[in-house]
């Protein structure tokens, strides 16, 4: 406990300051008193509640699932090294290996100086890998696993102590990963253009087919979603996000208003107000596509009178109260 006069270090229940002497007094000697004369009343058990409540918040979300499923890997690696290990004990070797054994689940082609088969087209015998990009985020992932168990942000190479994700060692490793694939001439892939002709075609697929219930929902949720995000151009993240109390219907009957409030680059609270507009063309019309989709729910008794707009499947095969996540809109 510092004295409050001349900041020197005594014990935490000092009574005299053992450098200036200074002689530390109790509240109630100070003549302080709690609200009054009357202590107020507190319920623990409804604090540790809330507590809990914003935990269960900030862990489902998509990147504090990645997180923690990164995390399980990484503590069943350790354990598995010819010297088992914790999270408290790992080196910026072991970081290292664990991202080699990670390219086990690499996608992307590394062709080798001799290989051939990328101008022929023919068999590839050359490894796969994780992608550079890939990499970086997930010794981001680390760094941040690391510092959830009080790890810190740096490491002390010469205490041995600290981040392992960030010590150069691995930076390095990423440096080389990097120089080996652009070598290779691999460059990241960039997201496949969809035209207005593409959306058409997809929208005629997804409403003229004749399935079981569950199916018809996946379908006129699907042409729901890519008609709103075909027309809004937002991350599909953002816009499966959205609940019934986000839209609102113009009075002419003449589109859609829609609200977001926490996106990915907006979280001060600000608005982002986006409109959808009827428009003639109802086979890609993002307002008859809701519509759509809406009366079809209406018809399988989904009440959408609340919570997310655009609802997941459950493993059973039924419509759960549950967004759809983003990923599954990519696949």
């Amino acid at each position: 406990m510092a004295c409050t006069k001349g900041s020197y270090a005594n014990d935490e229940s000092f009574k005299y300051c053992q450098q200036c002497g200074y002689a530390r007094r109790s509240a109630a000697e100070l003549g302080y008193r709690c609200f009054g004369d009357v202590r107020p009343r507190i319920n623990e058990e409804t604090v540790s509640q809330r507590l809990d409540e914003l935990v269960r918040q900030r862990s489902s979300s998509r990147y504090a699932k990645q997180k923690s499923s990164l995390e399980n890997e990484l503590v069943g690696f350790l354990c598995s090294l010819s010297t088992p290990k914790s999270l408290v004990s790992p080196l910026p070797s072991d970081i290292v290996a664990f991202l080699t054994w990670k390219d086990k689940g690499g996608k992307t082609w590394v062709h080798r100086a001799e290989c051939l088969s990328r101008a022929r087209g023919g068999p590839r015998d050359c490894p796969k890998r994780l992608a550079f990009g890939t990499v970086d985020a997930l010794i981001g992932k680390l760094r941040a696993i690391f510092a959830a168990h009080d790890r810190g942000t740096e490491w002390q190479p010469l205490l041995g102590v600290g981040n392992p994700s960030a010590s150069r060692v691995v930076k390095n490793y990423l440096a080389d990963v990097r120089e080996e694939q652009l070598k290779a001439r691999v460059v990241a892939r960039q997201a496949e253009l969809v035209l207005l002709a593409d959306l058409e075609v997809h929208s005629k697929l997804l409403v003229s087919s004749s399935l079981e219930p569950a199916q018809t929902f996946i379908l006129a949720r699907d042409q729901a979603v890519f008609k709103a995000l075909f027309s809004s151009g937002d991350r599909a993240a953002v816009l499966l996000q959205l609940k019934t109390a986000h839209v609102w219907r113009f009075p002419d009957n003449s589109g859609l208003l829609l609200n977001h409030v926490k996106t990915k680059t907006l979280r001060s609270g600000d608005k982002n107000v986006l409109a959808f507009k009827r428009g003639s063309n109802k086979t890609v019309c993002p307002v008859a596509g809701l519509e759509l989709y809406v009366r079809l729910c209406n018809l399988l008794s989904v009440d959408l009178g609340s919570g997310y707009i655009f609802r997941s499947l459950s493993k059973e095969g039924k419509i759960s109260s549950r967004g759809l996540e983003a990923a599954a809109a990519q696949s």
